[in-house]
């Protein structure tokens, strides 16, 4: 009776000691929030990088407006938003974008411009839950919105970004109408024309 009782403390001891499963099981409690943190990490970064992007492209695009160089050149609408999402990719052209960074066609710019600040206000780039429509039509001539010499203007791309809405962890989105969840990027630049020739 004695043996049997021995030989059942020993399977038992033997039972704590080995730990050679350990490392599997500690990994398997692990992993997941690991996983989870390196995802939620790369996603924070191209949602920030998306959002650089978006600047660059506005800055730059603007800046042909504040010089006159757009207006001289009669740009449509359309092909100043081009613009932006050719100068996203540092391409600075006024064609159809090619392979660009960004969706060009979730892309839409509101434009205002007026003698002075006072008769100029900020565009939400979110309507009813949706994304606002760009200002005027393609074939409309830049200079209807942001007039000529010396005006002030106030541009903004909106930018409406799907994948934010299919992130399970991360809840990026701002969208609650056809956005299904998608973010709206916004960027905003202010400035007034130069006195051109």
């Amino acid at each position: 009776m004695k043996t049997k009782k021995r030989h059942g403390m020993q399977g038992i001891a033997r039972f704590r000691r080995d730990n050679s499963g350990a490392t599997a099981v500690e990994f398997g409690l692990i992993a997941i929030p690991f996983f989870m943190f390196i995802f939620g990490t790369m996603n924070l970064g191209w949602f920030y990088f998306n959002q650089h992007l978006l600047d660059r492209g506005v800055e730059d695009a603007a800046r042909r407006i504040r010089t006159g160089e757009a207006q001289k050149a009669g740009v449509t609408i359309a092909e100043f938003r081009n613009l932006v999402c050719n100068s996203i990719n540092g391409n600075g052209s006024y064609g159809t974008p090619t392979s660009t960074l960004l969706d060009c066609s979730k892309l839409t710019i509101l434009m205002q411009s007026a003698n002075t600040w006072a008769d100029i206000g900020p565009q939400s780039c979110l309507t009813g839950g949706n994304q606002t429509a760009s200002s005027g039509t393609g074939t409309d001539s830049l200079v209807s919105l942001s007039g000529a010499q010396t005006r002030r203007v106030f541009m903004t791309a909106c930018y409406r970004w799907e994948i934010a809405g299919q992130l399970p962890f991360l809840k990026l989105g701002n969208m609650s109408g056809n956005g299904s969840g998608a973010h709206m990027y916004s960027s905003t630049v202010a400035f007034v024309t130069e006195e051109y020739q």
